[in-house]
């Protein structure tokens, strides 16, 4: 990676960095309620999300047949990628021998 590629990662990260701070700030400043009512609604929410977790991965949740289904099409996709690089290595190994026998594989 070049020294001007980091630079373009750094600043992007840096850029999001201080949005989300931003953006942090802005919304507890504006925000409708009190401090203690936010704290005790973020309690609650923090609370409920290992049930609503366990919910959104049970076997027949949506959540769940949609992890199952990329996870299918991801190893699919990896599949096919190991097929084709097996079979470049294949033809580049029987271009080398061809070449080391001194016939013309392209004919």
């Amino acid at each position: 990676m070049s020294q001007n590629d980091s630079d373009g990662i750094f600043g992007f990260l840096l850029g999001g960095l201080m949005g989300v701070a931003g953006g942090l700030l802005l919304g507890t400043l504006y925000a409708p309620k009190k401090g203690s009512e936010l704290k005790k609604d973020l309690d609650v929410f923090f609370e409920s999300l290992p049930d609503r977790f366990e919910e959104e991965m049970e076997p027949d949740s949506q959540t769940r047949q949609f992890i199952d289904r990329t996870r299918v099409k991801f190893e699919d996709k990896l599949e096919k990628m190991s097929a084709s690089q097996a079979a470049k290595k294949q033809a580049d190994a029987k271009r080398r021998e061809a070449a080391a026998a001194g016939v013309d594989y392209f004919d």
